[in-house]
């Protein structure tokens, strides 16, 4: 397990030891023109919790990274926070994915996703 530090714009920081159990990131998907883009990381917490990460990065002059990060007690509350206006983004269903090889997310089923 690591000690980790999540920003959040307009919020302290969170800092708690866990591991990261989904990384992932739309930089890759955009082409080598891509200026802005969305990380997604999701940790499981010491102490059983979760943390959903959300970064929104720029390369505009003049704009900066967002940060946002959600502490969460289920993997329920994970796929809520995952949602965007009750929308799952193709980037959030890439972290989903990833978060099912974990077995606390595979009970999560296709009707909670759709």
């Amino acid at each position: 397990m690591e000690t980790y530090t999540v920003k959040r714009d307009g919020d302290r920081d969170l800092k708690f030891t866990g591991d990261i159990i989904a990384d992932v990131s739309s930089h890759s998907y955009q082409g080598p023109n891509q200026n802005r883009w969305t990380e997604i990381n999701v940790y499981r917490t010491k102490g059983g919790k979760y943390v959903m990460n959300t970064i929104g990065r720029t390369c505009w002059q003049g704009e900066h990274d967002r940060h946002d990060a959600t502490l969460c007690d289920t993997p329920e509350a994970v796929l809520d926070a995952l949602r965007q206006d009750g929308y799952l983004s193709w980037i959030a269903k890439a972290a989903l994915d990833e978060l099912q090889t974990d077995d606390a997310f595979t009970d999560i089923t296709a009707e909670q996703i759709d």
